[in-house]
């Protein structure tokens, strides 16, 4: 049970947005709360520092976490397609390793300004109180995120509805060129299941035959093809909506399942409504 929770997926958040509201939420809440039940020694440091310098001081450990949150959240962004698929046990080593680097950060801005001297043991203890203390709520609030956003996609992707045949439509061919202008594949809308980015590359997979790959952005694709069945449905990944059996959800978004093989189309929140809507009212 737990060894298949571990392995489920889990959204990463990828809004600069999102990123820099939650970072000074959580900086604010560090530092009043230092400031009101004051732990940790932090009423010694006060008085030691005359009370505005203190208060000052205190405020900085909460901006020091800020930081650190921002830092790690922009580094996963930028980087989050070398570790897909996002699992939540990813996502629990993520917590874990802020809590060092806040704890690190902190004890780093503690010694700068001289009101503890640096030595393992100390690093070390204060890493320990940080993680004991915060890994508990904020694994339990990550747990409660995943069933939330778990319970919401499924009852979203059960309302899709996918209506019948698309008719003999399906037959319009589709060509797709290459960079170079020399690669050129042609498909139609019964054979073309999806196009996948890979780096400076796209995969297009066709029923029963070997992905064919040529070198292209998946935008360029995008920009080549004008058909109302052919649609971008996640930063990577254009889909053949002619070709979807079913859509699923999980905590990390939408798949679509492709008929006739075992492909699976991810969905990002963003193209939801766009897929759910071209899915229900395209013509037949």
């Amino acid at each position: 049970m737990l060894s298949n929770f571990l392995q489920q997926p889990y959204p990463i958040e990828r809004s600069r947005k999102t990123i820099l509201i939650n970072a000074l939420i959580t900086g604010a809440f560090i530092s009043t709360f230092l400031l009101i039940f004051r732990p940790f020694g932090i009423a010694d440091l006060i008085a030691y520092a005359q009370p505005i310098a203190g208060y000052l001081t205190v405020i900085g450990y909460g901006v020091i976490t800020a930081l650190v949150m921002i830092t790690q959240d922009m580094i996963l962004r930028h980087y989050h397609t070398k570790w897909e698929p996002w699992l939540v046990w990813k996502e629990i080593l993520s917590i874990i390793s802020l809590l060092i680097l806040i704890a690190t950060g902190n004890f780093l801005y503690t010694v700068t300004f001289g009101y503890t001297d640096f030595t393992l043991s100390s690093l070390l203890a204060g890493i320990f109180y940080t993680v004991s203390i915060g890994v508990f709520p904020t694994i339990s609030f990550m747990t409660l995120n995943y069933i939330k956003l778990l319970h919401r996609h499924q009852r979203t992707a059960n309302s899709i509805q996918i209506n019948g045949d698309f008719g003999s439509d399906k037959s319009t061919p589709i060509t797709l060129r290459g960079e170079n202008k020399v690669e050129i594949i042609t498909s139609d809308l019964n054979s073309l299941l999806c196009i996948q980015a890979a780096d400076n590359y796209v995969m297009i997979y066709q029923n029963s035959q070997t992905p064919l790959l040529i070198r292209s952005s998946i935008q360029r694709l995008q920009d080549q093809i004008n058909h109302p069945w052919l649609i971008r449905c996640h930063r990577s990944y254009i889909v053949n909506l002619s070709q979807v059996q079913k859509v699923t959800g999980n905590a990390a978004g939408y798949k679509l399942t492709m008929l006739h093989s075992d492909i699976t189309v991810p969905v990002s929140r963003s193209y939801i409504a766009t897929i759910q809507n071209a899915l229900e009212n395209l013509p037949r």
